[in-house]
């Protein structure tokens, strides 16, 4: 009988013995499940991390140029467009600046790295040979004058690299710019800078009259 009694206690010893070490096993494998998770989170985040910065240094190298294809897109467009605006423009060349106001655009140009824009000064890099792209200033890469040297017409490349096109109507050092309100030259020249042909020139149309010109 005491064998017996014994023989059962020790049964019940190993059993526990056994419930215990399942636990503690049940216990570690949650223990190895959560840790793996957290692991998976932190290289999830760290992928998204990844990404972002990826998308950020694409964004802030993204490359500042102004090709001769774009130069003569934005030459047809500005020859077809002042044909239908009754008007005329001259482009900007190094070997060939025209008066504005009675100045010389190039020693304008020289003489003048900022112009104003709404009410605030804004450098600019005139006439940017290829590699000499600012970030810091608004790149002027084509300017167009009319027949009466009256209007200028600016067409910068933003440190960002969206393009703006800006007009000058009045005399004055540095030079008070403002965007175009003019949609078409807008449109056009945002087309070319993003590497695209604007309409053609039987899509350029005459503004109404109460629209305004520039």
């Amino acid at each position: 009988m005491k064998r017996s009694w014994l023989m059962l206690v020790g049964t019940l010893v190993l059993l526990s013995g056994c419930g215990a070490g399942t636990k503690q096993a049940a216990s570690s494998s949650s223990s190895t499940k959560s840790s793996q998770k957290q692991s998976s989170s932190k290289s999830t985040s760290s992928k998204t991390a990844s990404s972002q910065s990826s998308s950020a240094s694409s964004s802030s190298t993204k490359t500042l140029a102004w090709s001769a294809t774009q130069n003569q897109r934005l030459l047809d467009f500005m020859t077809t467009f002042g044909s239908q605006m009754n008007q005329a423009y001259t482009q900007w060349q190094t070997n060939a600046a025209p008066q504005w106001f009675g100045l010389d655009l190039a020693q304008y140009y020289a003489d003048h790295p900022e112009v104003t824009l709404n009410g605030a000064k804004q450098s600019v890099n005139w006439m940017p040979n290829a590699g000499q792209f600012s970030r810091d200033a608004a790149n002027i890469v084509a300017a167009y004058v009319d027949t009466h040297d009256t209007i200028l017409y600016l067409f910068a490349i933003m440190p960002d690299g969206t393009g703006q096109a800006w007009v000058v109507q009045q005399a004055g050092m540095p030079a008070t710019v403002k965007k175009t309100s003019n949609q078409q030259v807008s449109s056009a020249f945002t087309t070319i800078v993003n590497g695209q042909t604007p309409s053609d020139a039987s899509e350029v149309r005459m503004l109404p009259a109460s629209t305004p010109k520039i």
